[in-house]
């Protein structure tokens, strides 16, 4: 019993949950049940170990359970806690027993008391905790998530040059400021963000304090073995052995039938089962009608992220609007993507610069304007943002905290300003650059869709680039183009309008 005593002893200097065997000692100071999920989650043999903790309930016997621990002393244990400890053979001593372990506000049974009720084993136990534990830190979740397909570059021309120690202090201060979603696909950054996320993320910080969201790339399976063979994948580039969110990526019309012929529901659905997946979701790009069809027939999806913002609100090919309506209709929890439109409602054109500045809050920057615009609609859980530098993270993460919603005149002011953006711009791209990927002359396409748009010279961009004049018209750009623009068409006006 000396690894009891010694667990006991380091138990009074402060510390919330301690595992002793010999001269091997785990220590942890957060509060509840966690301890004891991280401890479990590394992976070690426990079984040698004996424990001690500021309060034992039935979850955290359970815990106990499951890793076979010699001996568990609690400050103050339940009584069912101490009967499931014995009963599997494990020493159980108490400094107070209780009948039951209450919440904070001592209003009713701990919320890990509730979710391991019914429980028969503890195996069981331990996916309705981690469950539970997924569900109170979503509840809590501020409303702004960091898109990590814009990441700061150490080679403006390189996308897989992501600037790690950059990447590293957004991270930090992201964190610090009390958010914790971080959103990742598998092409994001040519194929290097997912392996980015762990340098910088999971490789350093702990495993509890952020939720990852990644997605199955449907425009890149050819068989069903790819499904398998991507996800175990994306698990070691990102190092984590799950996803608190995991999308199915850019269905429309086209890539659902794909996902629907190689099962890719029911493969995440398994997943979701192993405790490898928390949440399911889809990211999203067609019309309504669409997605009403995915929505009817997978009811089981519990999420679905969409390309809302003001510019789009009633645009016929991106159909904000009709969309947001229709995962309203199905009671979907909605995450917002492109709130900012690629950064077209940050840096808008100097008509609409006068009409923000005439409102009641002429502090309010244009991309803080489309921001709020998002989070104030009802359902909306998350608005992601890729942001690019400290600078943006800085200005998007002052006010997300805790947005108000904007008043009816406030919207229809931003609507006026969407007509002002839609007259100044050529082609509405957001700069995704998923075009690119399989283009054979690799022209960069939002590059030149920027310049087009600003009226730029074209000779800088035509030194080193392939042009639109160097188009083959293969149309391979337009089945990956998420906004569905006529690509071809749009590149041979921008050819004629730069003269190139």
């Amino acid at each position: 019993m000396n690894d009891l005593l010694r667990a006991k002893e380091l138990l009074k200097k402060g510390h919330t949950c301690v595992l002793c065997c010999g001269e091997k000692t785990k220590i942890s100071d957060w509060i509840g049940i966690r301890p004891m999920v991280d401890f479990l989650e590394e992976g070690e043999d426990l079984s040698a170990y004996s424990a001690a903790d500021k309060i034992v309930g039935t979850a955290a016997a359970h815990l106990f359970c499951l890793a076979k621990v010699k001996a568990v002393y609690g400050e103050v244990m339940s009584h069912s806690a101490k009967d499931l400890l014995e009963k599997h053979g494990i020493y159980a001593e108490a400094g107070t027993l209780t009948d039951c372990i209450m919440n904070r506000q001592g209003t009713g049974p701990c919320p890990m008391e509730r979710a391991v009720e019914g429980c028969t084993d503890a195996t069981q136990a331990f996916r309705k905790i981690k469950e539970t534990l997924s569900a109170l830190r979503r509840k809590s979740m501020k409303k702004l998530g960091f898109g990590l397909m814009r990441l700061p570059k150490t080679d403006p021309e390189k996308p897989e040059s992501i600037d790690i120690p950059a990447f590293e202090g957004m991270i930090d201060r992201f964190l610090e400021k009390g958010y914790t979603y971080f959103d990742t696909a598998y092409m994001y950054h040519n194929h290097e963000s997912e392996r980015a996320v762990k340098t910088a993320l999971s490789s350093r910080i702990d495993r509890n304090r952020y939720m990852l969201a990644t997605k199955m790339p449907t425009m890149r399976l050819k068989e069903k073995a790819d499904v398998a063979r991507i996800f175990a994948e994306q698990q070691e580039k990102c190092g984590v052995d799950y996803f608190d969110y995991y999308l199915i990526h850019c269905l429309d019309k086209e890539l659902y039938q794909i996902a629907t012929e190689l099962d890719v529901f029911g493969f995440c659905l398994q997943k979701k089962a192993e405790g490898k997946i928390g949440r399911l979701g889809f990211s999203f790009h067609d019309t309504a009608d669409v997605l009403d069809k995915i929505l009817t027939e997978h009811p089981e999806t519990e999420f679905v992220q969409l390309q809302i913002n003001y510019l789009d609100w009633e645009s016929p090919t991106v159909q904000s609007r009709l969309c947001y309506e229709v995962a309203r209709k199905h009671g979907k929890d909605i995450i917002i993507m492109e709130p900012i439109r690629g950064g077209a409602l940050a840096k808008v054109p100097d008509s609409v610069k006068k009409i923000l500045a005439a409102s009641d809050h002429p502090e309010r920057t244009p991309a803080e304007w489309a921001l709020r615009f998002c989070a104030g609609l009802e359902g909306v859980i998350l608005v992601l943002s890729g942001m690019s530098d400290l600078a943006q993270l800085e200005e998007n993460t002052s006010f997300m905290s805790n947005p108000e919603p904007l008043t009816a005149e406030e919207v229809a002011m931003l609507f006026r300003c969407a007509d002002e953006i839609n007259r100044s711009l050529a082609v509405n791209c957001t700069g995704c650059a998923y075009c690119t990927e399989d283009c054979p002359v690799k022209i960069p396409i939002p590059d030149w869709f920027d310049l087009y748009n600003k009226q730029g010279d074209p000779a800088e961009l035509a030194k080193n680039h392939a042009t639109p004049a160097d188009c083959i018209k293969c149309g391979k750009c337009e089945k990956q183009c998420p906004q569905k623009l006529p690509i071809r068409r749009l590149l041979a006006a921008a050819k004629n309008a730069m003269k190139l």
